[in-house]
């Protein structure tokens, strides 16, 4: 440590740069990149592009409020973009790398959600929502004041809001001087998405769930059209649960990853479906069941990867994230000879890559003390690209965490980390106060990934555990599926594990110790401190802490019951009554600090509200502090404001209950 550094705090958020997409050209000497960051002066995320060659030259490339994934074109002269103005939906835009202005080519009335080039560069396949010919012209407030005639269960979604009348489509746009023309080329009432072009510019594979049933049980299927238009035929059987079509070179094969089954729970692995006679004689329209690539018990695909692009082929191989033991890699997978193997690994989180027609491997990567940067990897030789976050690094002390194995209760070995406050941070007392942190999911994992809510807490005096309890990712399907039907279970037996190890540490106080999480994390604290007064103070999160209400509110409530709890649950209260933490809420003693969002269609806003009202009627110490204008993501992607104000809410919480050091300045009103 030097002098001069200090803790991470609440306000340090706003200096963290990180790469979050990248793409490299044609030719494999130059790649473009996006770099995000939280933008004070606008309270927005803000987000650019910047272009570097693998000579070391490097130059910002956009400098608009948010431009986002970056797409060369097959001849590499141009790169398509998305980007939105403030408080604006974002637009495709192509961008001339000899020069000029960049050119808006669509216009969509709610902007557009992916895009790809056509392979001889003559235009684009964009997803977009289409809206009823009655609300085309109609404005924001028209469209408020009308009633909505709904359908179906799944009529709204976290971070979109209402679907039921504004379903995503695919479109073909022609690229030229003036702007695109778009031309529709699916409808219908499901969502689609996950566009892929096959090589030779004919047909289009992409995602739709489309089975009568599949609001009710989930999956998704893998469908073809045409890229000059025309019906669009399913290559699977609509049995199972299939994402990111990437086609071989040859057009014949798709990989696809997924895996058979609906309403259950399962980890993503690399198939093969063959795309022969798609629309064509001979084709079977109920498709056929994709063949399993590699029997690799890892996952290719989760939310804590969240690539932009979760899988690509190059050199007869497909590269897809592996998520293992806390990190995410790149794996390998050869598409005719079954091979596996790990070409990017290290304690650390890939979260996008893209691989260059010579092999090397541009990506980008967040370490425990780290955000993102971008690198670029060639046989054994690996270099970091960039240093953005090098200011940051010099004037804070970003924590390093401990890696341990926790024995829980039957002998199952918990992997987790134990991260304590640097040398800067406040003293609290001899023994500092605990935090216990819970991810959510439950399906994905806390590791090796910079993590502003653990840095916080330490820079606050607080010893953090976070583990991956059974449930978590990345250590195979097995641990995945061992709390399904069993919420609450062995899951919080590897949770109180963690606290145990936390409370035996001769540097933390056991008298003084806290527990918090989001989402499944927010389920976990509820549910502890309704089965244990160990706690002295609980975060409950965005969280879902009533199963029965949360089938019918939630943009995922039925299929997330049918799948986790087994078939038939989403009917059976009694079954979801016994794993929700509000059955067990007049037992909490534990002060509890409620955090919700207002437009959170994932956990909705009542799962807050009942635990606060029943809490109070426990006459237990609980306060509820709603964001507004903010969903389920609000801690990762919420607008910076209201996430630093939320850092100091949750803080001074703990300081007042745990006597740990508060966050907000005291002269900060």
């Amino acid at each position: 440590m030097t002098p001069h550094r200090r803790p991470f705090g609440p306000d340090d958020l706003y200096a963290v740069r990180q790469v979050t997409d990248v793409d490299v050209g044609p030719d494999g000497r130059i790649a473009a990149y996006s770099v995000a960051w939280a933008d004070r002066d606008t309270d927005r995320n803000r987000s650019v592009l910047a272009l570097i060659d693998r000579d070391g030259g490097d130059r910002p490339l956009t400098h608009g409020h948010a431009d986002v994934a970056p797409r060369f074109s097959p001849d590499g002269r141009r790169l398509a973009f998305r980007r939105a103005a403030l408080d604006a939906p974002a637009q495709v835009v192509v961008l001339h790398l000899g020069g000029g202005e960049p050119v808006v080519v669509t216009d969509m009335a709610d902007g557009v959600d992916e895009h790809v080039w056509l392979p001889d560069g003559s235009g684009l396949i964009v997803v977009a929502a289409v809206r009823p010919a009655d609300q085309v012209d109609a404005d924001t407030d028209e469209l408020a004041a009308r009633p909505r005639r709904i359908t179906s269960i799944d009529y709204r979604s976290n971070g979109r809001g209402w679907t039921h009348d504004r379903r995503h489509h695919l479109f073909r746009v022609e690229v030229d001087p003036d702007g695109g023309l778009a031309t529709q080329l699916t409808d219908g009432t499901a969502d689609d998405g996950e566009p892929a072009v096959s090589a030779d510019g004919t047909m289009i594979a992409f995602v739709s769930a489309r089975e009568p049933d599949a609001a009710f049980v989930g999956g998704s299927d893998i469908w073809i059209v045409p890229v000059a238009g025309g019906e669009a035929v399913r290559l699977t059987d609509g049995t199972g649960s299939w994402s990111a079509p990437t086609f071989t070179a040859d057009g014949d094969r798709l990989v696809v990853l997924g895996h058979p089954g609906r309403a259950t729970v399962a980890i993503a692995r690399p198939h093969i479906v063959s795309t022969a006679g798609g629309t064509g004689a001979g084709h079977t329209p109920a498709g056929g069941v994709p063949e399993l690539l590699v029997d690799v018990d890892v996952t290719a695909r989760a939310v804590v990867a969240s690539w932009p692009r979760p899988a690509v082929i190059a050199d007869g191989s497909l590269y897809a994230p592996g998520v293992r033991r806390g990190s995410v890699h790149v794996d390998r997978y050869g598409i005719d000879g079954q091979q596996h193997e790990i070409v990017v690994d290290g304690q650390r989180s890939v979260t996008a890559a893209s691989v260059a027609a010579d092999g090397a491997i541009w990506f980008a990567a967040s370490s425990a003390t780290r955000p993102a940067e971008l690198f670029r990897a060639e046989g054994d030789v690996e270099e970091r690209l960039t240093s953005l976050s090098d200011p940051l690094l010099a004037e804070v002390d970003v924590v390093e965490p401990t890696e341990v194995e926790v024995a829980s209760a039957d002998g199952t070995c918990v992997h987790a980390w134990v991260v304590r406050p640097p040398a800067s941070a406040p003293d609290t007392a001899d023994r500092r106060p605990g935090l216990v942190y819970v991810h959510g999911g439950p399906t994905a994992q806390y590791g090796w990934t910079f993590f502003d809510e653990f840095q916080v807490a330490a820079g606050a005096g607080y010893v953090v555990v976070a583990g991956n309890p059974r449930g978590s990712d990345g250590y195979g399907e097995a641990w995945v599926i061992d709390i399904v039907g069993a919420f609450g279970e062995r899951d919080f037996q590897d949770v109180e594990a963690l606290t145990d190890h936390l409370a035996a540490l001769p540097d933390v106080d056991p008298d003084r110790i806290g527990i918090g999480g989001g989402s499944y994390g927010g389920f976990i604290s509820a549910w502890a401190i309704g089965h244990s007064d160990r706690y002295r103070a609980a975060l409950v999160e965005r969280a879902l802490t009533n199963l029965p209400s949360f089938v019918g509110t939630s943009d995922l409530g039925v299929p997330f019951a049918e799948s986790f709890f087994g078939p038939g649950a989403s009917t059976d209260a009694e079954r979801l009554r016994r794993h929700s933490p509000l059955t067990y809420a007049a037992s909490i003693t534990t002060p509890t600090l409620i955090v919700h969002s207002e437009q959170d269609w994932r956990c909705p806003p009542e799962q807050a509200e009942q635990l606060f009202v029943a809490l109070q009627l426990a006459g237990t110490d609980v306060e509820l502090v709603r964001f507004p204008s903010e969903d389920h993501e609000l801690t990762r992607g919420g607008r910076p404001g209201h996430r630093v104000e939320r850092f100091h809410v949750v803080h001074d919480w703990f300081a007042h209950h745990l006597r740990g050091a508060p966050t907000r300045p005291a002269d900060d009103s």
